[in-house]
């Protein structure tokens, strides 16, 4: 019997504090073990100490599972995340070659980045270098280098100048009409570029602030990129529509204003002269106007229509025959009657005689008195015929060009 009781081993501390039931189960063992060494005696203790100590192993089998149940819930997702991480360190292990080779490479990518971008960008920077010797006319600033710098959120363009043959940043060296005729060389090639998807650029005021040559440079760099695309220009500044009237250039000049309620109304303004006359015409048409008041502005939008038809073509030739812009406008201005500036317009001189012209067709010389001795004394009975008889003038003085 004592061989029986010594079967059921002592319990002893596992030293976890959250299995609370394991003291009493300590208890209940060693008071079953401490059984007497007399039979009667001992026949009790075994009714009096087996019962507790049943109970007490329950209790602690029945803590110890839950608590195994509770800490499995707790590690089981950390076992699965342990599984990943060993099979991703393993995958690790045998590519470590690769992983080195790319790093390798990474680096290499890092340090030539600059020049790969550089070469990337070398014909686009050809072609805003040529944009910009074409917008520059009379500019000494020379555009050198352009280059990308830096990297991640610290990239910038890096633009090289030389002034009268001297290096410099280009940023500091340029007035404000060279920087906008800088970022146009800049933009232009990008949005010309045989990958863009578009066959289009539209232009929204481009020539503010620049100085007439450079828009004379504006309209031929335009029209070297029209040859292949549609190009739309929008701008408030009479400079590029008269530029645009050099001939070879095709283009089309359309006036947009905005009337009340933004009704927006299109006309065809590519002749400037025609909105003169049409105004001219609409004032003789006008029975509430009175005649008086007609004949004294009717002759002055009439002059203005021939003067500026006059100008058009005395501008086209003089640049076909290639002279500069200053050369022409010196010219112009230096021709102060109308007389001269239809000779210059004739015989690129202003001393020429028009009188052979002016005769070659009767409404020519109703229109030259019109336009002349009419502005400073004033018409009588000033009608629609008369400002036709202007219209016809103008037709044929800007047919003389063909």
């Amino acid at each position: 019997m004592q061989e029986l009781i010594r079967s059921v081993p002592l319990i002893s501390p596992l030293g976890d504090p959250e299995l609370t039931a394991l003291p009493a189960a300590q208890q209940a063992s060693t008071t079953w073990l401490g059984a007497p060494t007399d039979n009667l005696l001992l026949a009790d203790h075994l009714v009096a100490a087996r019962q507790p100590l049943d109970d007490a192993v329950a209790a602690v089998r029945s803590q110890a599972a839950q608590l195994l149940a509770d800490r499995e819930d707790q590690w089981a997702p950390l076992a699965l995340k342990l599984r990943d991480w060993t099979s991703a360190q393993k995958l690790a292990g045998e590519n470590s070659a690769k992983v080195t080779e790319l790093t390798s490479a990474l680096t290499w990518l890092k340090n030539n980045a600059a020049q790969l971008r550089n070469q990337r960008l070398a014909p686009l920077v050809d072609r805003a270098r040529h944009i910009w010797a074409t917008l520059r006319q009379e500019s000494n600033v020379g555009l050198d280098a352009i280059r990308l710098e830096g990297e991640a959120t610290r990239r910038r363009v890096e633009l090289d100048a030389e002034v009268d043959g001297v290096k410099a940043g280009a940023f500091g060296v340029m007035s404000q009409g060279e920087l906008h005729a800088l970022a146009l060389a800049l933009f232009l090639p990008r949005a010309a570029a045989p990958e863009s998807p578009f066959r289009f650029i539209v232009l929204d005021d481009p020539i503010q602030a620049m100085d007439p040559s450079k828009v004379e440079g504006f309209v031929t760099v335009l029209q070297e990129l029209a040859v292949d695309r549609q190009v739309i220009v929008l701008s408030h500044d009479d400079r590029l529509s008269a530029a645009v009237h050099r001939p070879g250039i095709k283009a089309q000049i359309f006036e947009v204003t905005r009337g009340t309620g933004s009704t927006v109304a299109i006309k065809d303004a590519f002749h400037p002269s025609s909105r003169y006359l049409d105004d001219a015409f609409a004032f003789a048409k006008d029975v509430n106007i009175p005649a008086e008041a007609k004949n004294r502005v009717i002759p002055g939008l009439c002059r203005m229509g021939l003067e500026t038809t006059a100008h058009e073509v005395f501008s086209a030739r003089s640049y076909s025959a290639g002279l500069s812009r200053d050369a022409v406008e010196d010219s112009w201005d230096d021709a102060s009657t109308l007389r001269q500036r239809l000779a210059l317009a004739l015989h690129a001189d202003k001393s020429a005689p028009i009188e052979s012209w002016l005769k070659a067709a009767p409404r020519r010389s109703v229109a030259f008195g019109i336009c002349n001795g009419g502005v400073h004394r004033g018409t009588t009975e000033m009608d629609t015929d008369d400002v036709n008889a202007v219209r016809t003038a103008v037709k044929d003085l800007r047919a003389s060009l063909k």
